[in-house]
């Protein structure tokens, strides 16, 4: 005899089976009854210090009076300020010399090539700057850092001397020095 789902027996297997699917539908959708599951993840919070490295506003010179027919140097000073800090560069190099201070240096260019310029092309006057010792020439070969500890100023003097007796006519003469801090 065949049995089917008139069957007492397997009519109570298929309701059973059908309230135990009922419950789980309601497991899911009845708010509370769920059983909650917790996913992590995790982040990396960072900042990158570049190594850098700026200058004061040097004051300008202002030589005096000047004399076609004088002898010797007519002098002035200014202050140039460095202040760098970190050691690496924007490309990952190490730029530190051991002991945590930032290896630069500092060079002076011209625009006029070491001349005061008067109003004509023609009217020039020599000049140099020299590095704090009055001796050595600064200009664009000078080695001058590293530096004295992170993210201090550091001051150079700057000993700007024109020779006298260059026959020029009356004017004012003047020339721009661009400092460059190369670290």
């Amino acid at each position: 005899m065949e049995r089917g789902f008139t069957d007492g027996k397997n009519r109570r297997g298929l309701l059973g089976l059908l309230a135990a699917a009922l419950l789980a539908t309601l497991a899911l959708v009845v708010p509370g009854t769920a059983q909650a599951t917790n996913i992590t993840d995790s982040l990396v919070v960072s900042v990158g210090n570049s190594a850098a490295c700026q200058t004061a506003n040097p004051a300008d010179v202002n030589l005096g009076a000047y004399s076609p027919t004088g002898t010797g140097d007519i002098a002035g000073t200014t202050s140039v300020g460095v202040r760098c800090n970190g050691c690496i560069d924007g490309q990952g190099n190490n730029k530190c010399n051991g002991k945590n201070k930032l290896m630069y240096t500092v060079s002076l260019s011209s625009a006029n090539g070491w001349k005061l310029k008067g109003s004509s092309p023609t009217d020039l006057i020599p000049y140099r700057i020299y590095k704090p010792d009055g001796v050595t020439l600064w200009n664009a070969t000078s080695v001058i850092g590293p530096t004295q500890g992170a993210n201090a100023w550091v001051y150079y003097t700057a000993n700007v001397k024109a020779a006298q007796g260059v026959d020029v006519p009356v004017g004012n003469y003047s020339d721009t020095v661009t400092v460059t801090v190369i670290y």
